[in-house]
């Protein structure tokens, strides 16, 4: 048989004696119990920070969109009734010479005996 290479715990070599081969032992301890904890605060910390961020940058996003809806809302109410005003009647007869509109001289009715009425 062949000769096998094992690493184990003691200093000694001897042979025909079985020895426990190195298995490596994590141990956690009080300090490293509170370095992880401590480890994991500052990772939970740095996520509710970014997290906020991000709400309040969003925020800030919203609020700007809805001044800008605001201020359309106005100008299309302000649109809507200067297209009100140009619409009058007392504005039409006041542009009516730039129009180069004409009052009418000569009325005609349609009497409705005439098949063009009835139709």
């Amino acid at each position: 048989m062949g000769r096998l290479l094992t690493i184990t715990r003691s200093d000694t070599v001897e042979f025909g004696i079985r020895k426990s081969a190195y298995a490596p032992q994590v141990k956690v301890g009080k300090r490293s119990l509170g370095f992880i904890t401590i480890i994991l605060f500052l990772i939970l910390s740095l996520f509710y920070l970014a997290q906020t961020n991000q709400i309040a940058t969003k925020g800030y996003k919203i609020r700007e969109l809805e001044e800008k809806k605001a201020q359309e809302l106005n100008k299309q109410e302000s649109l809507k009734i200067e297209a009100a005003r140009l619409r009058s009647i007392k504005e039409i007869q006041n542009n009516a010479s730039n129009l180069e509109m004409v009052p009418a001289t000569e009325i005609n009715y349609v009497s409705p005996d005439k098949s063009v009425a009835k139709k």
